[in-house]
């Protein structure tokens, strides 16, 4: 790597001169350039350097139980995570030692574990499926893979038993020779079929269990190619299977889920035009002139669209900065013959001569989320360089030369993984079609309370129960905004919680003549004594401003009420992005008892403390379970 050695160097002086905090950037952009693996090695070492004297970084401690030699991966899967914010301290346990590790490891040490690795093959955890002569017939198989999927999930319930930590499990590749040769694929007891079912088993263990994700270790096979996917040599002198090859994927593979799983994850893809949607300049081609069709090259751009279509539909908010007279791109959108993307799949258009960071701040803002949510997808070098100085918060994807690596390139970016998938996920981007119709009816509105007359909103208010504690996690995890304490919980500590009578959950949903916007609230009270604690208090952006809180805190003033509680307390922590809620529970009159730069505590005199719900919202609450 050109520059490496000198890079490397610079951080070391930066390390020994006490400048911590440059030392990891420097280290940082390292780590964000191609690399070989001894430099993975120094930036590894390094890193070990930094973090021995330093508290710094977003630090995640990863352990890995395994069958076969995995070492090798440890420093390209750190460069990688650290290249996107994570400083990842890494153990690998000795060869097979799921059981004694899962049992006999002190509390101490289970307790820092961030990720637990399962990596396991079957040629040691169950030789007999892939080492075997003679096939198993139908029952034999069928058996077999119900005994591994039960001995695997065994492992998982010892773990999560002593532990929440997140879990990555890697399913099973097939051989790379089989016994039935050619006629395997139609044998109902071949190998690949019981592989197959061994791992439907474990993708239906890890479904029934909070934070545990299954590891496509048989697609990564097939991806890199079975023929170099394994080293003979290595295997028979080291125990290392995996070719050099197979490694550098699997580290990459790793490191993908470790993103996300720590990091946020990005909400609005927002896209350049001209050489991106379409072959072609619209203003100087024209509607028909423009490459969008069915042969190529408009094919490989109708496949691009329907690649972007597929984040829409997982939730993924769209928008358009482009160059481009208005008229000229809803022309396209809405009439071209080819068009997979339609005016409705985007919930912002940009389409002037304004400068693209310009338009990208205002797409930000109409939608209500940080630059950091944003990914910004451009054809053009200048542009991309543009907005990549100017904002540097937003991700920048300049696409290659080659319209035939677009979905490739798109394929890539990391901040659109998901590990989770709601029925809000999935109507998202209608949701925020939504959000543009009553933005215009609220311009046509003569005032702000007939706007709010005029939505019709339905406010309702549910204990959390089996259907909906998945998201009420998910926001905990994701609201930033409109969060009053931003404490992140999984949904084990969701039900723990609920399993407690002194607390309360409750979910919110809102709906309104545009649209329902699904589970887009949360509460948690804490009882203790005499005082209703309000743990957590939170909100989607997609929802700020239209006076939801004055029902979820109406609800939960009333139910600290029934409880004959006599006082209502509420806390503010502040973060980076949370100012906007700072002042919330002065706004509804609490009182404050504590003031300090890291906590705000607030209080309120029950029972004659009221909050008033807006007599144009119909609220509905579900006391079951409460």
């Amino acid at each position: 790597m050109p520059g490496a050695s000198d890079g490397l160097e610079q951080v070391k002086n930066l390390i020994e001169a006490g400048r911590a905090d440059d030392a990891f950037h420097a280290l940082q952009l390292l780590s964000s350039e191609a690399i070989d693996v001894a430099t993975a090695n120094r930036i590894s070492q390094l890193l070990d350097l930094l973090l021995s004297e330093h508290e710094i970084g977003n630090r995640r401690r990863i352990v890995f139980l395994r069958s076969f030699t995995l070492e090798p991966v440890v420093p390209l899967l750190r460069t990688q995570l650290l290249a996107h914010g994570l400083c990842a301290e890494v153990k690998i346990a000795d060869f097979n030692q799921f059981e004694q590790y899962l049992h006999d490891a002190d509390d101490s040490e289970i307790s820092r574990i961030d990720l637990l690795v399962l990596a396991a093959r079957l040629e040691e955890v169950a030789p007999e499926v892939i080492c075997r002569r003679l096939p198993l017939g139908l029952d034999g198989g069928k058996n077999l893979a119900h005994e591994v999927a039960g001995r695997i999930a065994g492992w998982i319930e010892t773990f999560r038993a002593r532990s929440k930590a997140k879990i990555l499990l890697h399913n099973f590749a097939e051989p790379k020779y089989l016994s039935l040769s050619i006629f395997d694929a139609q044998s109902e007891w071949g190998q690949g079929n019981i592989i197959s079912t061994i791992n439907a088993e474990l993708a239906s263990v890890c479904r029934n269990h909070q934070d545990v994700y299954v590891l496509d270790f048989n697609r990564l096979q097939r991806q890199v190619g079975a023929n170099h996917f394994y080293d003979e040599r290595l295997w028979y002198l080291a125990r290392q299977p995996l070719s050099r090859q197979a490694l550098q994927a699997l580290a990459k593979l790793y490191s993908r889920y470790a993103c996300a799983m720590f990091n946020h994850r990005k909400k609005c893809l927002v896209l350049d035009l001209d050489n991106t949607l379409w072959g072609g300049i619209l203003g100087e081609d024209g509607l028909h002139g423009i490459q969008l069709g069915q042969d190529y090259p408009g094919n490989v751009f109708m496949d691009f669209q329907r690649a972007i279509l597929n984040l829409y539909d997982r939730g993924i908010i769209l928008a358009i900065a482009s160059k481009n007279n208005e008229n000229d791109v809803a022309e396209v959108l809405d009439k071209h013959p080819h068009a997979i993307l339609k005016p409705q799949h985007f919930a912002v258009i940009k389409a002037n001569w304004n400068p693209k960071p310009q338009s990208i701040r205002e797409i930000a803002a109409e939608l209500n989320i940080g630059l950091d949510s944003l990914v910004f997808v451009d054809d053009s070098p200048h542009e991309s360089e543009l907005v990549r100085q100017t904002l540097p918060e937003v991700l920048t994807i300049q696409l290659p030369a080659d319209p035939l690596q677009y979905i490739e390139t798109l394929e890539n970016v990391w901040g659109f993984d998901i590990l989770t998938f709601s029925d809000e996920d999935r109507v998202r981007g209608q949701d925020y079609q939504a959000q543009l119709q009553r933005n215009q009816l609220k311009l046509k509105s003569s005032s702000l309370e007939d706007f709010f007359q005029s939505l019709q909103m339905e406010v309702t208010i549910v204990a959390a129960d089996d259907s909906t504690i998945p998201r009420v996690a998910q926001l905990t995890q994701k609201t930033n905004q409109f969060n009053l304490t931003t404490k992140r919980y999984s949904e084990a500590d969701i039900w723990k919680m609920k399993r407690d009578d002194n607390y309360e959950i409750c979910s919110v949903r809102v709906k309104d003549k545009f649209g329902d916007s699904g589970i887009v609230g949360v509460g948690i009270v804490h009882y203790e004594n005499d005082t209703a604690h309000i743990d957590t208090l939170l909100l989607s952006c997609r929802v700020i401003g239209r006076h939801v809180e004055d029902v979820l805190l109406h609800h939960l003033v009333e139910r600290a009420k029934t409880r004959s509680m006599k006082f209502l307390a509420g806390e503010y922590i502040p973060t980076a992005k949370n100012s906007q809620v700072e002042r919330l529970y002065e706004k509804f009159g609490f009182a404050k008892c504590v003031d300090q730069s890291d906590r705000n505590l607030w209080n309120a005199a029950l029972p004659v403390f009221q909050i008033k719900v807006p007599d144009w919202i119909k609220t509905v609450i579900s006391l079951q379970e409460m």
